[in-house]
């Protein structure tokens, strides 16, 4: 009798959850839709204001969240972008017996994306193993604090 009673309950869960019970087709597709485009919205409603803020005033609020992380990378990209396009060089940096008059700005610039690059590495830094990171952040920041040096010394002189 008691296995009668069960068979009666299971059929009766069974019926809940039977094909019988689906999702309409609209909801379906509503469904796929709001979980699939959620980046599309997430790009539209924050991201996309930002960009125009961005180009407005140069930076946003986005950007602010970890301004130093960004200014490494604005910083760095916009030196070699700068190394690439060079017409001239600071005056005291002629060499009037090279071939290439602007080689030691190329490697001023080169030393410069350098160091803010480091800076972008050791602001992301993962700090999981002791005896690995020690090393490696010493080596990060002298080589950020030589890049800095030399765009401190060099700032008035950073156009093309």
């Amino acid at each position: 009798m008691m296995d009668e009673i069960e068979k009666d309950q299971s059929q009766d869960i069974e019926d809940i959850f039977s094909s019988d019970w689906e999702t309409p087709w609209y909801l379906k597709i509503y469904y796929w839709f709001y979980r699939n485009t959620s980046g599309l919205r997430f790009k539209l409603l924050h991201e996309l204001p930002c960009f125009f803020r961005r180009g407005k005033k140069g930076y946003s609020y986005i950007d602010t969240w970890s301004f130093d992380s960004y200014l490494c990378d604005v910083i760095a990209g916009g030196v070699e972008l700068l190394k690439t396009n060079v017409h001239g060089a600071p005056p005291d940096l002629f060499d009037s017996t090279a071939k290439n008059q602007t080689w030691k700005w190329e490697e001023i610039l080169t030393k410069i994306s350098c160091g803010f690059k480091a800076g972008k590495a050791l602001v992301n830094m993962d700090y999981r193993d002791r005896s690995d990171w020690e090393s490696r952040e010493k080596e990060l920041e002298a080589q950020f604090n030589e890049g800095m040096d030399l765009f401190r010394q060099y700032f008035f002189n950073l156009w093309d």
